[in-house]
């Protein structure tokens, strides 16, 4: 009789396997069962080990190659490409020094406003990953989203607001912009961040830059209703021109800061607009917006 004996059908079988190519078939160490292929997890074989496919957050994206893999993110959002998800990245715009964190609040260092002072909260942060408007954020006017960046787009005399509201007495909003067009003549045209903004009314306490009625460029905290610089001063402010703005608010003060101004701006405004909405803000001008992030302190400390 001839054929294979049963004591020897293994070994002809994974010798046949072999010389067709395929790997040997079975478990190994990573699967938690010891088998045929021995403990080399990146041997292929016929169970899937135990870490390849694991998704801790559900996200659709496995935890090996998931940027956050504790927090959902589908998107995979990395604004500052350090490597941390925007879902749970500590300072999503800025790599360097963001995750240092002194006061362990979960805010980054960098984008702390009280980085020595425990309780800030990192409540929004929007990176425009996608073509269509973020989930949280109302528009007035005319946006699009596109090439991870935000567009307002307002002709002379009209706004474009994208806002989130959120609560507490103490926040700080920013963002970083460039502006793309400027229409009109003697009249204001800022870009920027806004504070209390009521899209009935137009009220709101802007930091911006742009141009002002008398045709000076200028960066200012302003009441946008009534075009009122509350405090300013001179800076680069034409089309093209890209800066980082910051813009705190403490109850009735604000402050509002970039790298191109000597000294940041100050001033109060008892503006009673609520609920409170922030977010990003152009008039008579079209801008791009790379991201807006609003972090929420106590108001003692913010003082």
């Amino acid at each position: 009789m001839t054929g294979i004996s049963s004591s020897s059908r293994p070994a002809a079988w994974l010798l046949a396997l072999a010389g067709t190519g395929c790997g040997l078939v079975g478990f190994d160490a990573a699967d938690g069962r010891r088998g045929i292929d021995g403990p080399d997890p990146l041997r292929a074989d016929a169970a899937v080990d135990g870490s390849a496919l694991l998704d801790v957050d559900g996200d659709g994206v496995v935890d090996s190659v998931d940027n956050c893999p504790a927090v959902g993110n589908p998107d995979q959002a990395n604004e500052d490409g350090d490597g941390a998800g925007d879902e749970c990245d500590l300072c999503p715009p800025h790599a360097a020094g963001g995750n240092a964190d002194a006061d362990g609040d979960e805010v980054g260092d960098a984008c702390d406003p009280l980085p020595l002072v425990a309780g800030d909260t990192l409540v929004a942060f929007f990176g425009f990953s996608s073509t269509v408007a973020p989930p949280g954020l109302t528009l007035v006017g005319s946006w699009t989203f596109m090439g991870g960046q935000a567009h307002g787009r307002a002709p002379l005399d009209e706004l474009a607001a994208a806002t989130v509201e959120i609560m507490g007495q103490a926040e700080t909003v920013s963002t970083d912009v460039t502006i793309d067009a400027l229409h009109g003549d003697l009249v204001a045209r800022p870009v920027g961040l806004v504070h209390r903004f009521s899209a009935a009314s137009s009220d709101g306490v802007i930091c911006v830059f742009g141009i002002n009625p008398f045709n000076s460029q200028v960066y200012a905290i302003a009441d946008n209703r009534t075009t009122t610089a509350l405090a300013s001063q001179p800076g680069v402010a034409t089309v093209g021109t890209r800066t980082d703005l910051r813009s705190n608010r403490a109850d009735t003060l604000y402050q509002c800061d970039s790298p191109a101004l000597t000294s940041a701006l100050g001033a109060s405004s008892t503006l009673p607009t609520s609920p409170n909405r922030v977010g990003l803000f152009t008039r008579s001008a079209d801008a791009s917006f790379n991201w807006l992030m609003v972090v929420t302190s106590p108001l003692t400390a913010a003082r």
